[in-house]
């Protein structure tokens, strides 16, 4: 196995996370802290923040900022990867929306961007209003579901949402070339009309090249640095979803969906050529503790993150179908960089469990930034349970 995580944990209240990096050794965690009210668990009244000393394993609580206030919202809903970030002027970024009171998942008709400063001294709302602002650009549609992303980097700001108009989707982003000031909705539908997942900033070096989204049914987008927008994708039939390895400066896909025991790809490719993607889709199988023969090309590959121990990197996603039981997941690792021939392996806690509902925090940060140097970074390993 590659880690062992000392700690079990489903880490109430924590959905998805953001790392911002404060020296060599600590941390800020920020997260919305989502309650569950018996119908919906993505109630989200604060954002809690606490420092995270990499090298004792523990967390200090900083503060909390109302979400409820910023957004004037009477249940405040966050969405899947739901917590982004300005690197232009270190905030943390929101897509809010508004509980509908009824729905079991995120849906609604009211949603906000909003930007929290890092000290949680104050924020901005710098969209007021997606659902009206998403109509500029897809007249139909009439509400928001699931997922609401969003970052900021050399004045390109961009948005992604689930649209949707009566049940079918709709592909919209929303892009400012100005910082934030002023935002354009864009119907992005070029090569399908199917939904945004979230976003990825990614970098050739030190030249930033823009923002890759995760594209449902291989409708994936690069928005590039002057706000136009390229579609395209590695291959494959399913979802597509693209991390940056800022370790050896590459763009992996991975592919997740199918529920029909199809291969679900791995590809790499070149910051300068993104969709130009080199298969490594792994063969073979791994054996889980519970006796399961996992097939490392059929499993759904989700939730990809670059992470570190400190020596060693790995490149970490969710796994499930593919051998893995309905319902359940497991967290697979292998180290970087991705290509043919990777060893992969199956993660575990110290008590030797590696179902992944035990390993949250393995897949519950979304990244890890560094406002130093304006990049993505590795995400540190995180040996303890959030308070």
């Amino acid at each position: 196995m590659v880690y062992q995580i000392p700690y079990k944990s489903t880490l109430p209240g924590f959905p998805y996370g953001l790392l911002v990096k404060k020296s060599s050794a600590k941390y800020l965690v920020f997260y919305p802290e989502v309650l569950d009210n018996g119908t919906i668990r993505a109630i989200a009244r604060d954002l809690v923040a606490k420092e995270f000393d990499w090298s004792a394993g523990a967390f200090t609580d900083v503060g909390r900022y109302s979400i409820e206030s910023a957004t004037k919202y009477a249940n405040p809903i966050v969405f899947g990867y739901g917590i982004g970030y300005d690197f232009d002027n270190d905030r943390i970024l929101l897509v809010v929306g508004e509980w509908d009171g009824v729905s079991k998942y995120q849906i609604t008709t009211r949603a906000k961007l909003v930007a929290i400063n890092r000290d949680l001294s104050g924020h901005d709302v710098l969209i007021d209003d997606i659902l009206a602002l998403v109509k500029q650009a897809a007249s139909d549609v009439d509400e928001i579901r699931y997922y609401g992303h969003a970052y900021i980097h050399s004045k390109l700001g961009a948005v992604v949402v689930g649209a949707y108009a009566a049940g079918a989707e709709r592909s919209v982003v929303i892009v400012s070339t100005d910082g934030g000031e002023t935002w354009s909705a864009v119907r992005a539908n070029a090569r399908y009309d199917f939904i945004q997942e979230r976003l990825e900033p990614f970098w050739d070096g030190d030249a930033f090249m823009g923002f890759l989204t995760e594209g449902h049914g291989t409708n994936s987008l690069w928005i590039k640095t002057d706000g136009s927008i390229r579609a395209g994708a590695p291959g494959g039939l399913y979802t597509t979803e693209p991390i940056y390895d800022m370790i050896n400066n590459q763009i992996i896909w991975i592919e997740w969906g199918s529920g029909l025991g199809d291969v679900q790809r791995i590809w790499v490719a070149s910051p300068r050529a993104p969709f130009d993607a080199v298969d490594v889709t792994p063969g073979g199988t791994l054996t889980d503790n519970e006796g399961n023969s996992i097939d490392l090309s059929r499993v759904c590959k989700i939730d990809g993150v670059i992470f570190t121990d400190g020596k060693n990197n790995k490149f970490v996603f969710q796994a499930y179908r593919g051998g893995i039981p309905e319902g359940e997941s497991r967290i697979i690792a292998t180290d970087l960089p991705v290509q043919s021939g990777n060893a992969y392996d199956i993660v575990e806690d110290s008590d030797g469990s590696d179902v992944a509902v035990r390993i949250t925090a393995m897949r519950n940060i979304v990244r890890a930034v560094d406002p130093a140097t304006r990049k993505l970074i590795p995400v540190p390993i995180i040996t303890k349970v959030l308070p």
